[in-house]
């Protein structure tokens, strides 16, 4: 289905099973609970709303990587794309609150928490996304690298004297915020260190706005412009230096930023002469599943 949602034959369960080195911390998890509810209600139809259904309209050129045809065509190797049914939900309530013309507008989603991802939803469609083959890549995140060159993997496993899997396991689980600035990777706990004149947190966070910018501005050169900026997710609702800082670079496009609104968390921080709107928006996972399980299970 050109959404993503689906009835979970045994024929897809076969291919999340296969495809549970791509989502590690995710795939197990599912299929142990798919399998339970199988079990105990086994008359019931059970549907799967993939996240990379939201990202299967982006244009081919944006899903390939430059690496041979066949990794393409045979193996699968694209850009696939997560947070599916978060930016659907707040795309689409950014359209309804701000009246857009659903078929006619241009929007930069910010789904930014422990798992972070930026999305240019253009016209009612998702035409690129920061995220790529696995959630691990763009951004920087919590614990993952975000967006690194392929060849430090063989560099470092030489290096240090490690396997393979255990570089994985620092790339995933000891890099980005956590591994740069030796906390956590909560960002509060990133703040507090900040406060004490941790570095290596000032650089993680400096990095993390960076990151957003970087695909924000990216983004905004593709759609041929912006008409809203929209944030969600633990860091994009309750981090208003976050927000402040990453939109101030829109300044130069006739972005204003109501700063007591922005402050408060407020649901629209724009200021009235803004030629961009910029929202705060929680997000709504469990009503889009619902909504797409309807769909199918109908």
């Amino acid at each position: 289905d050109e959404n993503g949602s689906v009835l979970l034959t045994d024929k897809v369960l076969q291919a999340m099973e296969d495809c549970r080195d791509l989502a590690p911390a995710h795939n197990p998890a599912y299929l142990q609970a798919i399998r339970m509810f199988r079990e105990l209600m086994p008359q019931k139809k059970l549907v799967g709303v993939f996240e990379p259904g939201f990202h299967a309209q982006k244009p081919e050129y944006a899903r390939v990587y430059g690496a041979p045809l066949e990794w393409y065509e045979k193996y699968g190797v694209r850009k696939y794309g997560y947070h599916g049914a978060s930016l659907r939900y707040v795309t689409g309530e950014a359209v309804r609150l701000l009246g857009l013309d659903p078929a006619c507008h241009k929007i930069i989603a910010c789904h930014l928490g422990g798992s972070s991802s930026v999305c240019a939803y253009k016209d009612g469609v998702s035409i690129d996304t920061s995220m790529g083959f696995s959630a691990q890549s763009g951004l920087i995140q919590s614990t993952r690298t975000g967006d690194i060159d392929a060849f430090v993997i063989p560099y470092i496993m030489k290096k240090k004297g490690i396997t393979m899997d255990e570089a994985f396991k620092e790339l995933s689980s000891n890099g980005g915020l956590k591994g740069l600035s030796g906390t956590s990777g909560d960002m509060r706990d990133i703040l507090e260190s900040i406060e004490k004149g941790g570095r290596g947190a000032k650089l993680a966070r400096e990095k993390y706005i960076y990151d957003i910018k970087f695909y924000m501005g990216a983004y905004i050169f593709l759609m041929k412009g912006v008409d809203a900026v929209v944030f969600t997710g633990g860091m994009g609702q309750k981090d208003p230096q976050l927000r402040e800082e990453t939109l101030s670079h829109l300044e130069f496009l006739g972005f204003r930023l109501d700063a007591a609104a922005n402050a408060r968390n407020a649901g629209r921080i724009d200021a009235a002469d803004s030629k961009i709107a910029a929202l705060v928006i929680e997000t709504n996972e469990e009503l889009i599943v619902a909504r797409e399980t309807v769909k199918v299970a109908g």
